[in-house]
This record gives C-alpha cells, sequence and structure tokens, in this order.
C-alpha cells in the first residue's frame, strides 16, 4: 500500500496504491474473500498492475465512498458503489 496524495481540502481525500502485497488490504479494508483477495493479487504480480483507490465525497449527501480503479476500469462506478463481487466480474471477464 502506498500513499500516492493527499487532496486539500477539509475532507483529506487520499488516493492510494494497492500491489500483489496487500492481500489482507483487501479482505479487512475492501471486505473481499479469501479466495478473491488472492486471485486479485496473482492477477495483480502476473499483469504488472496495481489498484488506484481515490477517495471520494458527495457534499450534497454526506457520503463518502472511494473509486477502486482496475486497468482504467472503476469498479465502484461513481465511487459510491463498490462490492467485492465486482472483483471476481473483472477477474472473469465480464466487467464492461
Amino acid at each position: 500500500m502506498k500513499l500516492v496524495k493527499t487532496y486539500a481540502g477539509s475532507k483529506a481525500l487520499k488516493h492510494i496504491q494497492f500491489d500483489f502485497n496487500d492481500e489482507s488490504e483487501f479482505k479487512v479494508r475492501f471486505g473481499m474473500t479469501e479466495q478473491t483477495s488472492k486471485n486479485l493479487c496473482k492477477y495483480l504480480k502476473d499483469k504488472g498492475k496495481v489498484v488506484d483507490m481515490i477517495e471520494t465525497f458527495d457534499g450534497g449527501s454526506g457520503w463518502r465512498g472511494f473509486d477502486f480503479i482496475i486497468e482504467n476500469k472503476n469498479l465502484s462506478l461513481n465511487g459510491f458503489c463498490f462490492n467485492a463481487s465486482n472483483v471476481e466480474k473483472f477477474l472473469n471477464g465480464r466487467w464492461e
């Protein structure tokens, strides 16, 4: 896990990168199963990729969320709809 940037402002939103060494972070922080975490780490290692997590905030509703981006694909859709099953869809080639 590597902190890329903390954005200025009252919410101090962060951009964090995760790589194939972050299996426990995927399980604890993102609620992935052990198998999904292992599959994601293998994918990241084999492809030389990282996950970019960028925190989001909606001032109107007060909701906090995050973008979960792999290879320019945002698996949280709009920053507020992440579901660990989206990672399995991505890994199985079913994410558009």
